[in-house]
């Protein structure tokens, strides 16, 4: 399954007045991760991606869930949904990672692109990319 972008505008609107990002953080470098910051973990997984890799719609969804919650605001049942999968997301790329990625490359195929497709697989296998899918119209 192969989602399309989440909206772009949407979100940088929604996150800016969350106050979660400034106008001048677009397309930076990954922050920092520190314990306090729930997505620095996604970042990671999404530097140098792209815009229009899932990779950083999971980024762009951790951060209005992170804002969320850090506002005490109550989630809806499809953010819920989207925090859920994160979590699962992560789980299974941790334990990946401890596997070492251990998909066989396809002819043409490199390490990058054998790890790629893995990681594909799991944000189908766990729901992520549903759950993307779910809030491209809203929240």
């Amino acid at each position: 399954m192969t989602a399309a972008p989440l909206r772009p505008a949407l979100l940088a609107a929604a996150l800016l007045a969350a106050g979660s990002v400034s106008a001048g953080d677009a397309g930076g470098a990954p922050i920092e991760g520190q314990a306090s910051d729930p997505c620095s973990f996604y970042r990671h997984e999404a530097w140098g991606k792209g815009l229009e890799h899932y990779a950083t719609e999971v980024v762009w969804a951790c951060e209005v869930v992170a804002e969320r919650r850090g506002a005490g605001m109550p989630l809806s049942d499809r953010m819920k949904a989207v925090a859920f999968a994160l979590e699962r997301y992560r789980a299974a790329l941790v334990e990946a990672n401890r596997r070492g990625f251990a998909h066989r490359p396809g002819p043409g195929d490199g390490w990058r692109e054998a790890r790629e497709r893995g990681r594909a697989a799991l944000a189908e296998e766990t729901g992520m990319l549903a759950a993307l899918e779910a809030i491209r119209s809203g929240f």
